[in-house]
């Protein structure tokens, strides 16, 4: 799971990893320390999954290889998908806007058409628009290695460097306010299988062991909190819904 090389995959990766670390760390205490030692031996020897970064990386790859070759071969054709594409996602994200008492710029269907305008009649000049979108997009990754507290300063500055009169990266390119939440998922998601680590090595090595166990993005040491049940560690960065994110070990109070 999360090797398809696609953002999907890597959601279905994420999805299935938090059930993963909430199944694990409930059982944890109820472990025998052999059965632990083999829990995080046969986690750490899992292969490394996809990541947000990674699957980007390719996708964007794949997708300008196919602009120089397979979009030239009928621009007017492939610029017909592109636009009955991005007309969807314009009026969706016009909906959620709309729910929140924004306005939204309406579609710009003569930029999108520039795109196969200029790929029919000059490329030359379509192919030099291409680099300079593929250029924008890998300074665009790099935002994916950044702490939460530096992203929306560096993800302001590499948005003002856009240069919007190419169509590619006007109508292509999401802005820092899109990634954000894609990037939270997954700096959550690296947090939590730290975590888990941390608190399987805490059961059996007690609490000096967490200073070998660090949020992965940030460096951060995880905050303990011991109980009746076992143990709660929380990230010092990350929130849900407003709360710290957390893995509590140890058997669930019962709801009432």
């Amino acid at each position: 799971v999360g090797s398809g090389g696609s953002n999907i995959t890597v959601l279905i990766q994420i999805s299935i990893d938090g059930m993963f670390v909430d199944e694990l760390s409930r059982l944890s205490t109820s472990f025998t320390k052999e059965e632990r030692t083999y829990v995080k031996a046969r986690i750490e020897s899992l292969p490394v999954g996809e990541n947000y970064k990674s699957a980007s990386i390719r996708e964007t790859r794949i997708f300008c290889d196919f602009l120089r070759g397979g979009f030239l071969a009928n621009p007017k054709g492939h610029t017909q998908d592109l636009m009955e594409m991005l007309e969807v996602s314009h009026a969706f994200e016009a909906s959620s806007k709309e729910l929140a008492g924004e306005e939204m710029e309406p579609f710009d269907r003569a930029g999108i058409e520039s795109i196969g305008i200029i790929a029919a009649g000059d490329v030359p000049r379509f192919k030099k628009m291409v680099d300079a979108f593929e250029a924008s997009v890998k300074e665009y990754h790099v935002l994916f290695d950044l702490p939460p507290e530096q992203f929306d300063d560096r993800g302001r500055k590499w948005e003002k460097s856009l240069d919007l009169t190419n169509p590619l990266i006007k109508h292509l390119i999401a802005g820092p306010e899109s990634l954000a939440p894609t990037l939270m998922t997954g700096h959550r998601a690296a947090t939590m299988n730290a975590m888990l680590l941390a608190g399987l090595a805490y059961l059996d090595e007690g609490e000096a062991s967490l200073a070998k166990h660090h949020e992965p993005v940030t460096g951060h040491r995880f905050d303990l909190e011991t109980t009746e049940q076992g143990l709660i560690l929380r990230s010092r960065t990350h929130k849900i819904a407003g709360e710290l994110l957390h893995v509590q070990f140890g058997p669930r109070p019962k709801k009432e």
